[in-house]
């Protein structure tokens, strides 16, 4: 079939080519793509049914009688797409034969042209003539006042804009009573973006009713546009939602990174101390309790939800049942913690604390032969917390004595207040104590920490 090439003054049409041979289908789309229409193709009856139910719509299908071996006689298949889709079927054959030709004579057939080598000319002209003929059928069946009770009946907002200024030339039921009954001013005006054509996919917005709009526009008979139109103001709200929650995700994911990196410089600190301290004084298993507090820390962070926030009262808790008794000891434990969230930028120093407090009682403090109690108690008010640690055993030495003795926790403990921008008060009556207290907002300058006996 030689190319042929021909102008087009009407607006592109979909033509569907069926055939079981490729080469066929692919050199009636070059022609038909060439003569100005838009053409796609099937290998079957079935893949043809397919494309018209799901793909766009098509203005003309050109069907071969015999579509091979198992497969259903042309004149069937363009039946089913009349029955179904109202589309017009163009017989393509190269069977001419009296007995192919009474089968599709009682189908619906808008014509048959015999495949040839000069069968250009009559493909186009039959191509034209369905489309012509079915125009002229749909004329018939339906007059304009049926037309305009069927689209006042559609609940979606229609209207038939002239080509030229965008001015409305009919408009249905639901369209006037959105966008209101006086037609002659430019409707594209007053909308952020004019619709054109059925490409278009950005939505426009009317000011005037705060609504969005999805338009699809195509092109129908004296260049008028018609314009549907689809309320995607919802839509619209639920993807400013949508992109909200991801700007909050994305600020919890740069807090999260944030946190770990720092957490982890604490680990790589609290290694570098134990490091450097002599062979037979190195504890290595208080650095492990430092780094349960950080995991700890984590895991509270990621199962919260907002991965900002723990809970105090279960953080700690799990701190001091993971510390006592280490060493076999029976150790009584209260954690008389409120449930109260706080970030996890202060409940780590908070973390670290008891276990610092908690390693130097199981040392230095407890004895065999006593009943051994550990205490962590928070209080808060409306500007401050209190966190109390208290334990039994052997008097703590006073402050001065103490710093000097053992500088390392100690140094560790007060440097901890110090970020909580806290104070350390250390008290040696009836059981050793340290009570810190911080405030609920961290202030923008630290206070020192301070003991006394």
């Amino acid at each position: 079939m030689p190319a042929h090439t021909r102008s087009r003054t009407a607006p592109r049409s979909r033509v569907l080519v069926v055939d079981d041979e490729l080469l066929i289908t692919r050199k009636l789309c070059e022609l038909l793509e060439l003569s100005g229409f838009e053409a796609d193709f099937a290998l079957s009856g079935s893949e043809c049914l397919n494309k018209l139910d799901d793909g766009p719509g098509f203005d003309v299908v050109v069907l071969d009688i015999d579509l091979g071996v198992d497969e259903a006689h042309g004149g069937v298949v363009a039946t089913e797409i009349w029955k179904r889709f109202r589309v017009p079927v163009v017989f393509y054959t190269g069977h001419t034969d009296h007995e192919t030709i009474a089968l599709v004579r009682d189908s619906d057939g808008f014509g048959i042209v015999a495949k040839g080598p000069n069968d250009a000319e009559f493909v186009l002209a039959s191509i034209d003539s369905a489309m012509r003929r079915r125009r002229a059928e749909e004329a018939r069946q339906l007059t304009r006042a049926e037309a305009t009770a069927l689209f006042d009946w559609i609940p979606t907002p229609i209207c038939v804009v002239a080509p030229s200024g965008g001015s409305v030339r009919y408009a249905n039921a639901s369209f006037t009573q959105v966008f209101g009954g006086d037609l002659s001013p430019n409707l594209a005006a007053r909308l952020s973006r004019a619709p054109g054509t059925r490409e278009d996919s950005e939505p426009a917005y009317d000011a005037r009713n705060d609504r969005w709009w999805s338009i699809a526009g195509r092109t129908i008979a004296d260049e008028a546009v018609v314009w549907v139109f689809q309320d995607v103001t919802d839509l619209y709200s639920q993807l400013d939602q949508i992109r909200a929650r991801t700007d909050l995700l994305e600020t919890l994911l740069v807090e999260v990174n944030h946190r770990a990196r720092n957490n982890l410089s604490i680990v790589e600190s609290l290694l570098a101390i134990a490091e450097r301290e002599e062979p037979e004084e190195r504890d290595l298993s208080l650095v492990q309790s430092h780094v349960r507090a950080v995991r700890l820390l984590h895991e509270r962070l990621y199962q919260s939800g907002e991965h900002v926030r723990v809970d105090l009262s279960t953080y700690l808790d799990e701190i001091v049942d993971g510390l006592l008794p280490a060493t076999g000891q029976p150790v009584e434990t209260t954690v008389e913690v409120p449930s109260t969230r706080v970030h996890g930028q202060r409940a780590l120093p908070l973390g670290l604390i008891v276990v610092e407090l908690a390693t130097n009682a199981q040392k230095h403090s407890f004895a065999e032969s006593e009943a051994c109690w550990f205490r962590v108690r928070l209080r808060e008010t409306d500007d401050s917390y209190t966190l109390s640690v208290e334990y039994n055993g052997t008097p703590l030495p006073p402050p001065q004595t103490l710093r000097s003795s053992d500088g390392r926790g100690l140094r560790l403990i007060d440097g901890l207040v110090r970020q909580l921008h806290g104070t350390l008060r250390i008290e040696r009556d009836s059981a050793n104590r340290f009570v810190i207290r911080f405030p609920r907002t961290p202030s923008p300058r630290a206070s020192g920490a301070s003991g006394h006996s």
